[in-house]
């Protein structure tokens, strides 16, 4: 399970994990996704593989033990399809999708939302790239006070370092394969 052990708490469950392999993505989307199940969440994964990772990773859970999933209790979207479907990348759409998600989720009588996505979509798209940092940003607005988790992925070894670094000092936690720790820099700077 996706437990903090490290430092203060954050009242938005927003966290981001760094990659190296599919399997490592894998893995790591797996366990966020385990412990919402066990909560009675609404499982959103957004990958580049949804076909794919939905058999992967819903094959897993069931291997845990899980409880029998709820019709509608895990969906996988393509990446391309929610985050750059016209090729540019729009934080408003994507920050209200996941407001009406949130809201959906309540309607059918989850207890929240948990959010897997993949943001190797930027390699291919880098149109709107830019606004990445302000949007991880803004979703810890828009989250606050919501029944809902964050896990965003980034496909490390591929994209730029400092690019990395401002993404990582925009998420409350990180989330590695070692276990879940507070991001001590988290808000120590206006991005």
């Amino acid at each position: 399970m996706v437990e903090k052990r490290v430092g203060s708490e954050s009242p938005i469950e927003h966290y981001c994990a760094c990659y190296a392999t599919r399997t490592d993505r894998d893995r790591l989307a797996h366990s966020f996704m385990r412990e919402g199940l066990v909560r009675g969440e609404q499982i959103f994964c957004i990958m580049p593989d949804p076909e794919e990772a939905a058999e992967r990773l819903v094959r897993a859970c069931r291997g845990d033990g899980c409880a029998q999933l709820r019709t509608g209790q895990v969906t996988f979207h393509g990446s391309q399809s929610i985050y750059v479907p016209d090729g540019v990348f729009d934080p408003d759409r994507v920050l209200l999708l996941l407001f009406s998600c949130v809201q959906s989720a309540l309607e059918l009588g989850f207890a929240g939302v948990r959010v897997v996505s993949d943001a190797s979509w930027l390699l291919e798209y880098p149109l709107g790239a830019h606004h990445v940092v302000d949007y991880e940003n803004r979703v810890n607005k828009v989250a606050e006070g919501l029944p809902c988790s964050l896990l965003c992925l980034y496909p490390g070894p591929a994209l730029p370092k400092t690019f990395l670094a401002y993404v990582f000092l925009s998420h409350p936690y990180i989330l590695r394969h070692d276990g879940c720790f507070s991001n001590p820099h988290y808000a120590d700077f206006d991005i």
